[in-house]
């Protein structure tokens, strides 16, 4: 697991980093749907995520207000 750049990895944020991967584990299926992702490739086994910025100003989301960038391990 490689921890998030803006919050330290400290027991005190132990709950911050499981509702992170809790939303993020729900929103995988958009991500697909925009295909950003491919979530049952079976040559894709892992995926890992480097960092990601959703902008709040519009109410839907969208492949411009999505910024994720991610590697295939």
């Amino acid at each position: 697991k490689t921890p998030i750049h803006h919050i330290p990895v400290l027991p005190e944020y132990r709950e911050t980093y499981s509702d992170i991967a809790h939303i993020f584990h729900a929103m995988l299926p958009l991500f697909e749907q925009l295909k950003l992702i491919k979530m049952y490739n079976k040559n894709e086994r892992k995926f890992r995520l480097i960092s990601f910025n959703i902008c709040k100003k519009k109410s839907k989301l969208n492949a411009s207000s999505l910024l994720l960038n991610y590697v295939y391990i």
